[in-house]
Parts: C-alpha cells; sequence; structure tokens
C-alpha cells in the first residue's frame, strides 16, 4: 500500500507556484475574453448602425418611388380626363377609337417635344448672338431670375447667379455703380417703361469690359415695379473706337496749333537768339550779372524752341526708318548722352546688359526714347541715387526688353495710366509731350509697349517691350 505523500515545505512550494502559475493563465485568459467581447460588441455595434442607414435609404427610395407612382398617376388621370372631353366634344373615328388613349398620349408626348427642342433652338439662337438677355428682380443688390447662357464670355457660368452667389450688382464697376443705381431711381420716378445705360463690368478674370444695358420695367397689377428685364451688349471696341477717333481729332488740333505756333513764335525766338548771340560777342567786358542775364535769355529760348518741336514731333509723328539695331548699344549711346546733362549728379549706374538679338527699329526714335525716360529717372532721384539700366531677352514671348529703374520719389498709382496721355506732367517745368511721345512711338511705329511699376518715396521702373 501507498503511503500518502507528506506535506514537506519543498512539497508546498511546488504545489503554491503551480497554483500561481494556474491563476496567472487564468486571468490572462479572461482578458482575452473581455477583449474578445468589446471587439465583438463594437463590430456588432457597427453593424446595427449599417443597417439603420440602409433602412433609411430604403425609406427614402420608398417615398420617392411613391411620391413618382403618385405623379404618374395624376398625369395619368389628367390625360384620362383630356381623352374623356375629347370624346365629349364628338365621337372618335372606329379606327381610332381602339387606341385612342394611347395616341393622345403619345401626341401630347410629340406636342412637348415640340415646345421642348424650339426652347432649345432659341436658347441656342440667344447663346450665339453677341446679346446676353436677363431678368433680374427689383430688389436691392438686382438678384438675377434669368441670364442667358452666353454670360460666360465674361467667365461667369448662370448658375453662378441662380443660387445667389453673385447678384447682378456685385459685377458692376465700383466707380461706375453709383451712378447706375441713381440714374435707375431716376428713371423709375419718371415713369419710364424702358431706358439705357452704359457702364463698365469686372469679369470673372478682373477685365474691365463696357456694356450697353437695354432694359424694360415689368410691373405688377397694382403697379409696382417687380423685374427689370432686357438685354447687355458688349460696346468694350466699340469705345475703344470712339476713344481712337476723339485722340485722333485731338492730335489733328494739336498739329494744327503746333503749325501755328511754330510759324508764329519760331522767327521772332530766331531774331532773339542771333540777337543775344551778337550781344554776347559784341560785349568784350561783362559783369557777372550781365553774364547772368544773357545765359538766362539763352536758356529760355532753347526751351521754347524745344517745346515747339515736341508739338510738331507728336502731332506729326513721321514714318520710322527701320534699321537692325544693337540693343545693348543703343542703350549705352542714350545712357551717355543724358549723363553730359548732368554734369553734377552723383548717381550709382549700375548696367546688366543681356544677350538680346538685334532689333529692327528706328535708331533716332528709340534712342530719344530711351534718353527721355533715362532723363525723366535722373530728375526723379537725389544726386547720390542708383540708376540700373538693364537689357534682356524674353525667349518666350519674343521681346526684347529695356528697363530703367531709379529710387527716387516714384508715381502716385492714379497717375501712371495717365502718363501716355498729352499734356500731363508731375513736373514743374514742361508741358507733358515728352512720355506721351515715348509711348507712340514705341506703339505706332515699332508694335511694342511701356510698362510702368512704380512706388511713392521708392522708385520707379520703365520696361520698354520691343518684339523681334
Amino acid at each position: 500500500m501507498n503511503k500518502k505523500p507528506k506535506n514537506t515545505p519543498e512539497t508546498l512550494r511546488k504545489k503554491n507556484k503551480s497554483l500561481a502559475e494556474k491563476v496567472e493563465k487564468m486571468e490572462a485568459l479572461i482578458e482575452d475574453i473581455k477583449t474578445a467581447r468589446m471587439w465583438s460588441e463594437t463590430r456588432l455595434q457597427n453593424k446595427l448602425e449599417e443597417l439603420e442607414k440602409s433602412n433609411e435609404d430604403l425609406s427614402g427610395r420608398n417615398q420617392e418611388l411613391e411620391r413618382l407612382i403618385k405623379n404618374t398617376g395624376k398625369v395619368r388621370t389628367r390625360l384620362e380626363n383630356q381623352l374623356n372631353k375629347l370624346k365629349k366634344e364628338g365621337p372618335l373615328p372606329p379606327a381610332v377609337s381602339a387606341a385612342a388613349g394611347e395616341k393622345d398620349v403619345n401626341g401630347k408626348t410629340r406636342e412637348l417635344e415640340k415646345a421642348f427642342q424650339k426652347r432649345k433652338e432659341l436658347e441656342r439662337i440667344i447663346s450665339d448672338s453677341p446679346a446676353i438677355v436677363f431678368l433680374w428682380h427689383a430688389t436691392e443688390g438686382w438678384p438675377i431670375e434669368f441670364v442667358s447662357d452666353n454670360i460666360r464670355q465674361f467667365g461667369y457660368r448662370p448658375e453662378d447667379f441662380y443660387f445667389r452667389r453673385l447678384h447682378y450688382a456685385s459685377i458692376v464697376h465700383p466707380d461706375d455703380l453709383e451712378r447706375m443705381v441713381t440714374d435707375v431711381n431716376r428713371y423709375n420716378r419718371e415713369g419710364r417703361v424702358s431706358f439705357i445705360q452704359e457702364y463698365r463690368i469686372i469679369t470673372r478674370s478682373g477685365d474691365v469690359r463696357w456694356l450697353e444695358d437695354h432694359t424694360w420695367v415689368r410691373r405688377d397689377a397694382s403697379g409696382v415695379i417687380t423685374h427689370y428685364q432686357g438685354i447687355l451688349l458688349d460696346i468694350t471696341e466699340r469705345k475703344k473706337a470712339a476713344e481712337g477717333l476723339l485722340q485722333a481729332e485731338k492730335m489733328a488740333a494739336i498739329g494744327t496749333m503746333a503749325a501755328s505756333v511754330a510759324h508764329e513764335l519760331r522767327s521772332p525766338l530766331g531774331v532773339i537768339k542771333l540777337a543775344v548771340d551778337n550781344i554776347d560777342y559784341r560785349l568784350k567786358k561783362k559783369d557777372e550779372k550781365l553774364k547772368m542775364s544773357i545765359s538766362y535769355i539763352d536758356q529760355k529760348v532753347w526751351e521754347a524752341t524745344k517745346i515747339i518741336n515736341d508739338l510738331l514731333n507728336y502731332s506729326r509723328l513721321g514714318e520710322p526708318v527701320l534699321v537692325k539695331t544693337d540693343v545693348n548699344a543703343l542703350a549705352e549711346e542714350a545712357l551717355s548722352n543724358v549723363i553730359i546733362d548732368f554734369p553734377d549728379h552723383d548717381a550709382e549706374i549700375v548696367k546688366n546688359f543681356g544677350k538680346v538679338p538685334g532689333l529692327m527699329l528706328d535708331h533716332t526714335q528709340m534712342r530719344g526714347v530711351l534718353q527721355n525716360i533715362i532723363k525723366n529717372a535722373f530728375e526723379a532721384m537725389e544726386k547720390d541715387g542708383k540708376l540700373t539700366l538693364t537689357t534682356k531677352f524674353v525667349k518666350h514671348a519674343n521681346k526684347a526688353e529695356i528697363s530703367v529703374t531709379d529710387n527716387g520719389c516714384g508715381i502716385a498709382e492714379n497717375n501712371i495710366e495717365k502718363l501716355n496721355k498729352p499734356f500731363f506732367s508731375t513736373k514743374v517745368k514742361g508741358i507733358g509731350l515728352g512720355l506721351a511721345l515715348s509711348f507712340r512711338i514705341v506703339k505706332e511705329n515699332h508694335k511694342g509697349e511701356i510698362a510702368v511699376k512704380s512706388k511713392l518715396k521708392k522708385g520707379t521702373t520703365f520696361t520698354v517691350k520691343l518684339p523681334l
């Protein structure tokens, strides 16, 4: 007979260790069970949410289907009523009677299709025309109820207005909006049924376009204005042509005036010049005051002669004599000629000449343009200013650029666009023809342009852009 083992300390230690390991495994198993339960509950919850969402979708679709069925029933009832009405008006031909309902429906369908096609055709005609058709509410901002698809020529879509992301007043040029609103209010007070306005709008890309607005007023039964309807025409090119004609007329007037001034003043100025030279030659001993007076008269005669020459040059811009010209050499020559006239100016001169192909230019005219721009730069700077003369070839634009940059007083932003206008000047001296003549030479005789960037008290950059 086996004897029962004794509970020795060693035996008890082993039993305790074994029991502890079992407890530890049990705890780990419990944790695994908890984790698995949580994971199962989470998945179950997600599945329940998905089912609820599916039920909602199905419910929505069922409601939509019921609505469609209901509407279809209404249409069917309406068609049947129309058919019964036709039957009451007179018997249908026997050959048609059996299929009367179907033919009546098909006939109505064809009529609707024809009407729809006719509307599409009218919309296409309008969209292909230059006239934009509009209808807007007579409320603040003029919200648009309808605008034809060709509003896209200005970068806008009809939907931009239909969903009230934009209203018509928001695209009218800010400088014209107040005048436009004032005129509309006045026309309404006068009881007009229609009116015409001209104003500017700003396109989606930021361009400015002129519009001619033909508007008709719509009123309700009580006479209250509810809508404005009409057409819009882009007249930007017409405006430019009118400005060009006005400019041409102005040039003709300047030419006539210049010829008259030249005839009347050149002779007496020539006599004064000869007299001053004769006095200067004959007076062997001249005191300082007399010398200054003679020099002053001579200077004023030169200034008056220059004004006459500027008038004649601007009004009678001659045909260019185009020859292949080294742009860098031309810029260097113009700079050297101007520096001679400013011997006391201690400006720092920086030259950044690039590799530029030879251009077909009128050497004399373009040298005068550059000299005029450089001269203005010197006059705008202090004596210790900095002038940078840059030439480069812009390959992607196939153009040469000549830039004159100074760190002078700068030009006010609202004056930059006036620089090409005759008789506009910010200087104390001069009548404002130098830059205007430069703009004309570059644009009309060389098919180029002059770009101007400036900041007050920071400086100015004139860039002459010439095509190859």
